[in-house]
């Protein structure tokens, strides 16, 4: 827990290879673990449905403040690594309050 200052392990999709992984939301160049490919963070709008975000925190799937910004995923559907259809969901799961 000593390393947050450096490191945000994210949800994210290699754009090359098509995995999901835990990525460092920090690193300016995060890559793939696989292939070395670039990756982007499912906070991205361009991999989450349109219209169907909740834009209340409260029901959010997960969210992590910062110092430089947050890092937030809203209940909505997201692409889906393997058919790339918007029909990928994150539950919350635990009681983290």
């Amino acid at each position: 827990m000593s390393n947050f200052p450096v490191y945000c392990g994210a949800l994210a999709l290699c754009e090359s290879c098509g995995t999901m992984q835990v990525s460092n939301y920090l690193d300016p160049e995060p890559c793939c673990p696989e292939c070395n490919g670039p990756v982007r963070f499912y906070n991205d709008p361009g991999l989450q449905a349109p219209g169907k975000r909740s834009a209340d925190t409260d029901r959010s799937v997960f969210s992590w403040n910062l110092s430089e910004a947050s890092f937030y995923l809203p209940q909505t559907d997201y692409l889906c690594p393997q058919c790339r259809r918007m029909n990928l969901h994150f539950d919350r799961v635990g009681n983290w309050d």
